[in-house]
C-alpha cells in the first residue's frame, strides 16, 4: 500500500527523508533529560513510544539500565527486536501497546521516559498518561519529559501547527506542563526550556551529522511530495521560533 505523503504525520515525513533524532529538543535535550536522571545501573526504565529502540539501546549500553520499551506500531516493535538482537543487547524487552493501557504492563518501575508524545495527545488522555505514569512508578521513582512548549499565542499556535504537521499539536505552556504534574501529585525537581532545534542547521548537525545531512538532502531532492512538506514545516518553524520551544522535565514521585 503506498503511503500518501500530504497526510501523513509530520514526524513520519522526517522519518521518510532518513532523520533519526524526532524530538524539539534534539539529542541535546535528551542528554539533559539523561544527566538530570542521575541514573543508577541495574535500576528499571519504561520508555513510552520508545519507536525503533534508539534511546533503548542507549539507556542499557551506557547506564545499565533494565529497559522495556512500549510502542503502539508493530513495524516498529519487530524493528526494534532484530537491532537489539544482532547487537546481542541484553537486559531489554519491547512490547506491542498502548500508551492510555499502562496498568496493563503490571509492573513498576524507577524511570518513566516520555519524549515527543505527550504533546500529541488530548488534554483528557495527557492526564490519563501522567496519572498512570505516577502509578507506575516506584516510590521516589522519576518521570522525565521531553515536549514541545508554547511560549505565547497558544491556542493561535495549537491550530496552525497542527495544520502543518498533520497531527494534533496540541502543546501546553511551561505553566500548562507543570500543573499537570503537580495535579498528578508529582514533584517538579527540574523544569526548563530552550530552543525548538528540529530542522534548525545547528540542530540538524548535532543530531544528524553531515552523512546524516546530506542522506536527508538526497531523499527530500527526489521526492517533491515529502520535499513540500519538509520545507514547509521548516518555514513555518522558523517564522514562529519566538513561539515554539522544547522543555525537559524531571518529577519526581513524592
Amino acid at each position: 500500500m503506498s503511503v500518501k505523503i500530504e497526510t501523513l504525520p509530520g514526524h513520519e515525513v522526517l522519518a521518510l527523508t532518513g532523520k533519526t533524532v524526532l524530538r524539539p529538543g534534539g539529542i541535546e535535550a535528551t542528554n539533559r533529560l539523561f544527566k538530570l536522571a542521575n541514573f543508577e545501573k541495574g535500576k528499571s526504565i519504561l520508555e513510552l513510544a520508545s519507536s525503533f529502540g534508539l534511546n533503548v539501546k542507549r539507556l542499557s549500553h551506557e547506564y545499565g539500565l533494565i529497559v522495556t520499551g512500549i510502542d503502539n506500531k508493530e513495524s516498529s516493535v519487530e524493528r526494534a527486536k532484530e537491532s537489539i538482537s544482532s547487537q546481542g543487547i541484553s537486559n531489554v524487552h519491547f512490547m506491542l501497546g498502548d500508551i492510555l493501557e499502562l496498568n496493563e504492563i503490571g509492573e513498576k518501575f524507577d524511570y518513566i521516559l516520555a519524549e515527543a508524545i505527550l504533546t500529541m495527545q488530548t488534554d483528557r488522555n495527557k492526564k490519563k498518561v501522567i496519572t498512570d505514569a505516577y502509578k507506575m512508578l516506584k516510590p521516589g521513582g522519576l518521570l522525565l519529559m521531553h515536549e514541545l512548549v508554547f511560549t505565547s499565542e497558544q491556542e493561535v499556535m495549537h491550530k496552525e501547527l497542527s495544520k502543518v504537521i498533520k497531527v494534533n499539536a496540541n502543546a501546553l505552556t511551561q505553566e500548562g506542563w507543570a500543573k499537570l504534574l503537580k495535579d498528578a501529585r508529582f514533584s517538579i525537581a527540574h523544569i526548563e526550556t530552550g530552543p525548538m532545534s528540529l530542522l534548525t542547521p545547528a540542530g540538524l548537525l548535532r543530531d544528524e551529522g553531515i552523512m546524516g545531512i546530506l542522506r536527508m538532502i538526497k531523499n527530500i531532492i527526489v521526492n517533491q511530495k515529502i520535499r513540500k512538506r519538509v520545507l514547509a514545516m521548516r518555514s513555518f518553524f522558523s517564522t514562529n521560533s519566538d513561539k515554539l520551544a522544547h522543555i525537559t522535565i524531571c518529577a519526581k514521585k513524592s
